[in-house]
């Protein structure tokens, strides 16, 4: 590597080129075994690597790998100081977060109600080496469903909102946890019964969760956690069938990294192994475990997963997903952003004719009309070639797929594969009781 990096004009914007070789050089230090060279940056594409672990919410950590790496002496100071801002921000705000833990734990104590600590309190606590390197935006704790309105009732005497409360037995119907509960000066709490909403497609018994859990100590306070094989397949859950690889994926293969390294030594492999097979999620597992694997080179045995037994499908799946994770989006204009997202040629037909013809005061608004001019009814004739000759080049690069946006829509398609891969999910249990004749097991 250089022995400084290149100067970039002011304002110059990252190029794609920037941002793939940003998202490669990060890649490079999250790895388990951190590259000891790498390519000559310019101060652009360092600013890349920067933007690249902000999106992928893994600043904090990134900074540490930089820092102890090659990279340190080289890195331009600008940048290594966005990281460290990114990493001495979450040191403080997830001591107190955790502190905020420990203290919903103690009202818990006080009525005799036990909980477990899920994801990010768990994972900053007790998996990575320091609690700054994992980022939360909540905090998840489980309690058993036979005190969650007790546990509700205690949070809102606390001070915690908003009132009125939903309605308690509907939200329990279709989701895992009662409604957010809120305070100011603090983060959300999500109270959940169990890992998985009713309506999920796995049968998870929660009651072996608890029993499964371990004594743990967060501030002078006793709570319990997951198991670290009910953890991990918690994890790779998450990172597939929730969020499909795509919001923040590094951060998620990083849990799952972060939890296989800590319990390297005291994993069940085969234990984790029928637990998927249980739940009805091996395909996930295994393809999780699998990116995690070849993306981040985290520790897991091939002969581990073999026994997950992977459909080609799934193969297929793995392989766009490596590439979809690690590769930065380009962003798309708007407009094609709202329609690629509409299913089926009505819904396409309807949202078009709701943005050609707009209702009669925007239409004036838009384009400088006084209110109440009748005027505004001829426009509805010139709106449609208005939008032709100024979004027509647009219209046809997307047609044609050019040159400029073809990554893109390539990896919009990627998605669309990712999407249908994990709602098929959805759709077997259904199907296993019409063969069957019976109803769906839920957890």
């Amino acid at each position: 590597m250089s022995a400084r990096a290149e100067r970039r004009p002011v304002g110059q914007a990252l190029t794609p080129e920037d941002r793939a070789i940003g998202a490669d050089v990060l890649l490079r230090h999250l790895r388990r075994e951190p590259a000891n060279s790498l390519p000559a940056l310019t101060e652009t594409q360092w600013d890349a690597v920067v933007s690249e672990a902000i999106r992928q919410r893994v600043a904090p950590l990134a900074f540490r790998r930089i820092k102890a790496g090659p990279a340190h002496a080289v890195i331009p100071p600008p940048a290594l100081q966005r990281l460290a801002d990114y990493h001495l921000r979450s040191s403080f705000r997830n001591v107190l977060v955790l502190r905020q833990a420990a203290s919903a734990a103690q009202l818990l104590a006080t009525r005799g109600i036990p909980v477990i600590f899920l994801k990010g309190v768990h994972l900053a606590g007790w998996i990575y080496p320091e609690a700054a390197l994992r980022s939360m935006a909540d905090i998840d704790l489980m309690v058993p469903r036979e005190r969650l309105a007790d546990a509700e009732q205690i949070f809102v005497e606390a001070g915690f909102g908003p009132l009125p409360r939903p309605d308690f037995g509907e939200r329990l119907n279709r989701y895992a946890h009662i409604a957010p509960l809120r305070r100011k000066g603090s983060l959300d709490l999500e109270v959940h019964y169990s890992i998985e909403r009713p309506t999920s497609p796995f049968r998870i018994d929660v009651a072996q969760l608890w029993e499964r859990s371990r004594q743990a100590v967060l501030e002078e306070t006793p709570v319990r956690l997951l198991s670290a094989e009910d953890l991990l397949l918690h994890l790779c859950l998450h990172a597939s069938y929730h969020h499909r690889y795509d919001r923040s994926p590094l951060k998620g293969l990083l849990d799952v990294a972060a939890v296989v390294t800590r319990h390297e030594a005291d994993l069940d492999w085969v234990a984790l192994v029928g637990r998927a097979r249980q739940w009805g999620a091996t395909r996930f597992v295994y393809c999780t475990l699998r990116l995690a694997r070849e993306v981040l080179d985290a520790p897991i045995p091939v002969p581990a997963l073999e026994p997950l037994g992977p459909e080609s499908a799934d193969e297929e799946v793995i392989a766009i997903a490596r590439h979809f994770i690690v590769t930065p989006p380009a962003e798309l204009p708007r407009a094609y952003q709202e329609l690629r997202e509409k299913r089926g040629i009505r819904d396409r037909l309807a949202w078009l004719t709701r943005n050609i013809f707009l209702p009669p005061d925007r239409l004036r608004r838009l384009y400088g009309l006084r209110p109440g001019s009748p005027l505004v009814y001829a426009y509805y004739l010139v709106r449609p070639f208005d939008l032709l000759i100024r979004r027509g080049v647009l219209l046809a690069r997307v047609a044609l797929r050019t040159r400029e946006l073809r990554p893109t829509l390539e990896r919009e398609r990627s998605r669309d594969r990712i999407n249908d891969w994990v709602d098929r999910a959805d759709d077997e249990p259904s199907r296993r009781a019409a063969v069957n004749g019976s109803s769906v097991p839920l957890g």
